[in-house]
């Protein structure tokens, strides 16, 4: 089975948001949960949690290092929009650290219509870079 990147938001608080690697999202997401045993610490006070959009076509240590991109882009991102805008600027990266390899074509896979929307108004802006809290 093929592993990918996902992000989710937290339902009982909708700010929340986190970014995680699986090979299988649906028992992933059940551990998030709490129905299954193995879900993350950092996401047991905010369940029950929702998947937003996997990213897909990543491999090995590469899609590691996307993660940590992610993770570590400079701020720490809780909001979903500030988790898609991360999202968006390190997808546009050539690399995504200084040791990876160029980034190789992903597809995204939306679990939410609203993540897409909000992604769709996020595309349509200019390309990524620093934002401002006007």
């Amino acid at each position: 089975m093929a592993t990918m990147l996902y992000v989710l938001q937290s339902t009982a608080s909708c700010r929340h948001s986190y970014v995680g690697i699986t090979g299988d999202f649906t028992r992933r997401l059940r551990q998030h949960n709490g129905e299954i045993v193995g879900g993350a610490c950092r996401t047991r006070s905010r369940r029950p949690w929702r998947g937003l959009v996997l990213v897909r076509g990543f491999h090995g240590r590469h899609l590691l290092q996307f993660e940590w991109a992610l993770n570590h882009g400079g701020r720490r991102p809780t909001s979903v929009i500030s988790r898609l805008r991360d999202l968006r600027r390190v997808l546009a990266l050539e690399r995504v650290t200084r040791t990876a390899p160029p980034s190789p074509p992903v597809t995204l896979e939306w679990l939410c219509p609203a993540a897409e929307r909000v992604w769709a108004q996020l595309c349509a802006d200019p390309a990524p870079g620093p934002t401002s809290s006007a």
